[in-house]
């Protein structure tokens, strides 16, 4: 079984699960974000974002969208 510690650096995951409680009172959510990113720069991509950004909940499907994106540039 892998852990998000596996692929991301505790201070990453750290700092995203706060930025993305701020919009989401999902910890489960939060987890999958995360879980769905492969390493330090994704991370480190999603957590600008979400800093570079103050979403409301109302646009936190923004934030999906974005994680899709990085999904889909992982696949070209």
């Amino acid at each position: 079984m892998e852990y998000l510690e596996d692929y991301l650096s505790e201070k990453l995951i750290d700092e995203l699960e706060i930025e993305l409680k701020k919009v989401y009172d999902n910890e489960e959510f939060a987890i999958c974000i995360m879980s769905g990113l492969n390493n330090d720069v994704e991370a480190l991509e999603m957590l600008n974002y979400l800093k570079d950004n103050n979403f409301t909940s109302e646009e936190r499907y923004k934030i999906i969208l974005f994680h899709c994106d990085i999904e889909k540039r992982r696949k070209n």
